[in-house]
């Protein structure tokens, strides 16, 4: 895993954006995903830690909301695993 601190802005689909901090970028199975953290203090239910899916257009790099269950216990249980091995 790395440790990044960079700011990164999403739009909602209202228009509306939403800025977080990057927590992490680490690679699953080949597939590279991003912890975000909200960095906002406008609404409660808006404040944690989101996994994001990282694809690429060709060109740009792209978050997508990772909504798929199996997919988001498969990555979770790899995050658990990378927390563990970080203790002392």
């Amino acid at each position: 895993m790395t440790n990044e601190s960079e700011e990164i802005v999403l739009m909602d689909e209202e228009g509306v954006e939403h800025t977080f901090y990057l927590v992490d970028v680490f690679l699953v199975e080949d597939t590279r995903y991003a912890l975000l953290e909200y960095a906002g203090d406008d609404a409660e239910e808006d404040e944690g830690t989101f996994l994001f899916r990282v694809d690429n257009d060709g060109e740009n790099d792209i978050l997508i909301a990772v909504e798929d269950d199996d997919e988001f216990e498969k990555v979770t249980s790899v995050i658990e695993t990378f927390e563990a091995t970080d203790e002392p």
